[in-house]
């Protein structure tokens, strides 16, 4: 059950004590606060708005209700002096039976504007408090609009800078690889990668030789380097000879 089911939007909460109390209390922030999960931030700032404005009418209507509280006590204090006055005339008059009337009328209207002073009363604490209240929601609003126009003016220049990124590393890109690709260190990686290709297909050929051939010895791994083949001068350049070999 909603907390706040009493509430509604035809709900005239300045006239009714209770209803004013609950709505003083915060009818309308776990509704704000569900929105924040399920709302953009121009919406959530232009319900803020709405809830600002609400307040401040809110805050006008109890004013007015004060003020009309106000002169309906003086009415009252007027009536009350006017039957004193007219009692202490039927008090030297000696009509008993008339003068009961006038006091009891009398004390109706006291208590009547006892109960509105208190109301009154009442009233005028509310609506400090309203007022104390929608005080801090303008403050809030204020800086969650100070903190959207910093947070957007970040986003745009996050987006320039990825924009301009993007554009260099559309130029330069192609600039670096080829570099890269014509540089000794590229050269180096590709005969690594090969050369490491190579070994592992040779280990792989050699277990399956030595699988379906167990009685063959191989004599030396081709990867070991050889201390007599150190000083063997070779061009770096040799050219591939795959003629016949000649007869000793």
């Amino acid at each position: 059950m909603p907390r706040w089911s009493a509430i509604s939007g035809s709900s005239l909460v300045w006239t009714e004590g209770p209803l004013a109390g609950e709505y003083l209390r915060g009818a309308i922030h776990p509704t704000l606060a569900k929105q924040v999960y399920e709302y953009s931030s121009e919406e959530l700032m232009n319900k803020a708005d709405k809830s600002a404005v609400w307040g401040l009418h809110f805050i006008s209507a109890l004013i007015d209700w004060v003020h009309d509280a106000g002169r309906l006590i003086r009415s009252q204090h007027e009536r009350i002096l006017t039957l004193r006055a007219v009692n202490k005339e039927l008090k030297l008059g000696g009509n008993q039976e008339l003068l009961a009337v006038v006091e009891h009328q009398a004390k109706e209207y006291e208590d009547e504007a006892k109960k509105l002073r208190a109301e009154l009363e009442y009233l005028r604490n509310l609506r400090r408090e309203l007022e104390e209240e929608v005080g801090v929601l303008r403050s809030n609003l204020d800086g969650a609009r100070n903190d959207r126009a910093r947070l957007e003016g970040d986003v745009l220049s996050l987006t320039e800078a990825a924009a301009f990124l993007k554009a260099e590393l559309k130029v330069e890109g192609s600039k670096v690889v080829t570099a890269y690709k014509a540089s000794r260190g590229f050269e180096l990686g590709l005969e690594k990668m090969g050369r490491v290709s190579y070994e592992y297909r040779y280990q792989v050929a050699l277990e399956r030789l030595r699988g379906k051939h167990p009685e063959i010895a191989i004599e030396q791994d081709p990867f070991v380097e050889c201390p007599d083949d150190a000083n063997m001068e070779m061009d770096l350049n040799q050219s591939f000879d795959d003629s016949a070999p000649s007869e000793m």
